[in-house]
Formats: structure tokens, sequence, C-alpha cells
């Protein structure tokens, strides 16, 4: 059976230590979330596309953190590799996308839904199921592209008299909208297999080198 906990429910100190399980990278340099999001409307239907669309991060990590003296509000960052990242600029735009359909289209109910996944509650055994922790944050009151550290090197450039570049998206959301939820025994071990296929194509992409040209055809 699944549980769920929010804000209210436990003390500050506590609702962080659960927000820490999906935070930076684990003793292997991996993120220790897996982030999925969605962006539709209240009223689409069950079966409509946006509903049915899930996008994936998968080589971002995230940072959450509570305040003491701001209790009602949850930060997120999810921090890039590079400026330059395309599930950077894919994010982006949709959350772009989020606010101009709140503007324009205010009779109906947007919906832009964050879900993290903690990876260290995945066992090693690839047979065995797992009990899971997962976070899901909903509808960020701000958002906004910054950088990791401010000395990075990232590209700036000037649109619409705008400076741009950055490698992480910041958001704020209000505590109503951020649970915790840790499931009951869960299948895992085709996640398990499909989380080890992503991480072994993403290394092998970050390890290529193109062959050298040769001018044979």
């Amino acid at each position: 059976m699944a549980e769920n906990y929010q804000e209210e429910a436990l003390s500050q100190a506590a609702f962080q230590g659960y927000l820490n399980h999906f935070i930076g990278k684990d003793q292997f340099g991996d993120p220790r979330a897996v982030g999925t999001y969605q962006l539709f409307a209240a009223e689409d239907g069950e079966d409509s596309r946006d509903r049915q669309t899930i996008y994936k991060i998968s080589k971002a990590t995230y940072s959450l953190r509570h305040s003491k003296t701001h209790p009602g509000f949850i930060a997120m960052d999810i921090i890039f590799n590079a400026y330059d990242d395309t599930e950077l600029k894919l994010l982006w735009s949709r959350l772009k996308k989020f606010e101009k359909n709140q503007i324009e289209q205010p009779d109906k109910t947007w919906i832009l839904h964050f879900t993290l996944l903690d990876t260290g509650s995945l066992s090693d055994e690839s047979e065995k199921n797992d009990i899971l922790l997962i976070a899901h944050l909903v509808n960020p009151v701000m958002s906004y592209l910054t950088r990791e550290m401010p000395t990075d090197q990232v590209e700036e450039r000037a649109v619409n008299n705008e400076r741009i570049g950055g490698n992480t998206v910041r958001m704020l959301f209000t505590t109503d909208y951020v649970s915790l939820e840790q499931t009951g025994e869960y299948n895992t071990p085709q996640m398990k297999a499909e989380i080890e296929r992503e991480r072994m194509a993403s290394e092998y992409l970050d390890n290529y080198e193109p062959p050298e040209d040769d001018g044979t055809l």
C-alpha cells in the first residue's frame, strides 16, 4: 500500500530529509533521481495526447530545498551538464508554453507535473521487487534560467535584448503542490533494465570518438 507525505504532516527537518534522497549524485557519479514531467490541461480527457505524453529528463541532477524561514515554498534546481543540452532546451520551451497557456487560455486549468524517482530505492538485485520513493511537484509559481556556478564559462548572447545562457532551471513551488509517495512493493525488474540500458548508452555516447577521415570512401 502506498503512503503519501506532505509538508504539513512532517517536521521541516524530516521533510528535507526525504528530499535529500533526490539530490545530487551517488557514490558512482550517477544522478540520485530520474525525472519526468507532463504538460496538459486538467480538462483534457484521460486518453488525450497531452495526458498520455511523458517527457523524460535523463542526464540532469537535482537540488531541492525547503526553508524553515519560508515554510510555504520548496525550490528545485534541475542542473544539466551544459547550457546547450537538448533536454534543457526542450524543458525551457515547455515551461514557457505552460506560462503562455495560463495567460492566453485562462479558461483551462494548466498542469505542469514533475515526478522524481529516487534511484537509491531501486535495489541492486535485478529480479527483486522494491518499495519506491517518489516526489511529485506540480505547477511552479516561478522559474528562471541560471548558472550552477557563477564562474562557469557558459555562452551568453542577446535575444530580444535579453542576456541568456546557463545550465540550471530553477523553480519555486508551494508546498501545497509538493508531495512524497512511498509505494507498496513494486514490480521493478523492467524499470531497472531500462535505467541500466540508458546508463550504458549515455556512457557510450559520452566516450564515443568518431573515426578519423582517411580520405577513403
